[in-house]
């Protein structure tokens, strides 16, 4: 021990010490502190709980220090009171030591006030604790004293955190039965809250009452609250009440508002917001940008959508991502301008989206809506399905069940059956499994194309992929196989029909026999 330790501590009893000790932790000394706490056994002297509670306030700030001082406390068959765990929760919550702290809640005795408090702190900041912030809260109530407001908008704030807005309210709620006024922190608390639970006309309703003392926060969430429930009209309006109470700092505001005129389909709302905010020199993000996209999109207005694009990739730091490319992919798709959403796929590439391996899904999303699109330019749209496979393949994209699954189908719909076989014998030799909508569109495939040998194998396979065939369906296509090669090629394909009956559960169509009419 350094001589200028000994010379503080001048030797005596342990009271002595744990004195010294206390006063080292209020001066910040914890080295020192560690220390004389360290040299206690030496000098012949066994610390008890007040030593072990003195050294654990002064480490207050080294939390791995203050739990290695709670093992010293347990080996000494010592046990850990109310205010040596205080010392710990609150150094825990100081240097955030979240598990360390709850494993320490868990057979804790009864807690001060002021660890009480720390340990609903800590609750707020770490993912599914809100039980424990709640256990705290009541303990309050049974051990007294009565809290103050600080632990309940704490612990209201973790219930909201964890999903729990409705138990958030209702602790609000109690905090007007126990004389308590709430504050910004507990109205800041209740508009999060009803925004996750789209509550819009309580969080406007508590936004007016005390409009005066709401900032941009209060008046974000309620905004919020509005476009969750689908209230467009709503959140435009409180937007509108923001810019004239203050012109907002960010663009949080504006994205709740555009992302309500988004699902409303207010284009023309969402065009001017955009403006406004370039004139109030608050440039629009990403965020902002994407929702004027998918407004645009959703109202038909695929040229207006694209010009958005252009002007986005004009804004310095800004780039469009996955969202921004399946939003104006599905406005292309929705105006069934197949041409603009292959170039689209093709201008950006995998670098400017920031995808290690490019945007597989808005080709998913482009497979998808081909084959589901209506009748007109069925007759041409297969070419489409092939260019958006041979894009895939010259971006080095690998292709996923779901994109096979969709381009498949695509081909199938449109009758394009020599290309669907090619496909469905491609997938299998990368060993994808099929959805219950791809096999159906290979089998048409292959019954179209007279490939019975290959429908037969596809569904012996049925039970691999995991997929329930539908009986009417697949009668339909073996008694067309079977009219289609006669009696005697029938015959030879019988014995691996009824196998297939048989691993797909179709008992009772097992004993087909060709030339029966019947299963």
């Amino acid at each position: 021990m350094p001589c200028s330790v000994q010379r503080r501590l001048g030797g005596g009893d342990l009271r002595q010490l744990t004195v010294e000790i206390t006063a080292l932790g209020k001066r910040s000394s914890w080295q020192l502190a560690a220390l004389a706490f360290q040299e206690l056994r030496p000098q012949g002297l066994q610390p008890d709980i007040v030593a072990f509670t003195a050294t654990a306030s002064a480490l207050a700030g080294q939390w791995p220090l203050s739990f290695l001082v709670l093992d010293e406390l347990r080996r000494d068959g010592l046990q850990a009171d109310a205010l040596f765990c205080g010392k710990l929760l609150v150094a825990c919550e100081k240097a955030k030591g979240w598990s360390l702290a709850l494993a320490l809640l868990r057979g804790r005795p009864a807690l001060t006030s002021q660890a009480r408090g720390a340990a609903v702190n800590i609750c707020k900041d770490v993912a599914g604790t809100w039980p424990w912030a709640l256990q705290l809260l009541a303990e309050f109530q049974l051990w007294g004293p009565e809290p103050s407001l600080i632990p309940y908008n704490t612990a209201a704030t973790a219930c909201q955190r964890g999903g729990q807005w409705t138990l958030a309210l209702q602790l609000l709620q109690h905090v007007g039965q126990v004389s308590f006024e709430p504050d910004l922190v507990s109205c800041g608390v209740a508009l999060r809250s009803l925004a996750e639970g789209a509550c819009w006309a309580s969080a406007v309703d508590l936004l007016l009452r005390g409009m005066g003392e709401r900032d941009e926060v209060a008046f974000g969430s309620a905004i919020t609250a509005c476009e969750r429930a689908s209230q467009a009209t709503a959140a435009l309006r409180l937007l509108a009440m923001l810019r004239c109470s203050r012109t907002p700092s960010s663009a949080v505001p504006f994205n709740a508002a555009l992302s309500a005129c988004d699902k409303a389909k207010f284009w023309e709302e969402a065009l001017d917001m955009l403006g406004s905010m370039g004139r109030i020199r608050m440039p629009p993000d990403r965020l902002s940008f994407n929702a004027a996209i998918s407004a645009c999109g959703r109202s038909a207005y695929w040229a207006l959508a694209g010009e958005l694009l252009r002007t986005m990739r004009q804004q310095p730091g800004l780039r469009p991502d996955s969202v921004t490319c399946g939003a104006l992919t599905s406005a292309y798709q929705r105006a069934e301008r197949w041409d603009s959403a292959l170039l689209l796929l093709r201008e950006l590439p995998r670098s400017e989206l920031g995808l290690a391996g490019g945007d597989v899904c808005a080709f998913s999303a482009t497979l998808a809506a081909l084959a589901s699109a209506g009748e007109e330019g069925r007759a041409s749209r297969w070419r489409t399905v092939v260019k958006v496979l041979g894009e895939m393949r010259f971006q080095q994209l690998v292709a996923t069940r779901v994109t096979c699954n969709a381009a498949l189908t695509a081909l199938a719909a449109h009758g394009r059956w020599e290309q669907a076989i090619g496909l469905f014998v491609g997938m299998r030799a990368q060993l994808l499994e099929f959805d219950v909508v791809a096999v159906s569109a290979a089998g048409r495939s292959m019954a179209h194309g007279r490939q019975w040998g290959l429908l037969v194998e596809l569904l012996l396979s049925l039970p691999r992929w995991r997929v329930l065939p539908n009986p009417i369906t697949y009668q339909a296509a073996l008694e067309s196989m079977a009219g289609s090669l006669g009696g005697s090629g029938a015959e030879r394909l019988a014995p691996e029909l009824t196998e297939a009956s048989q691993r797909l559960g179709l008992e009772s169509l097992a004993a087909w026999r060709p030339g029966s009419g019947r299963w």
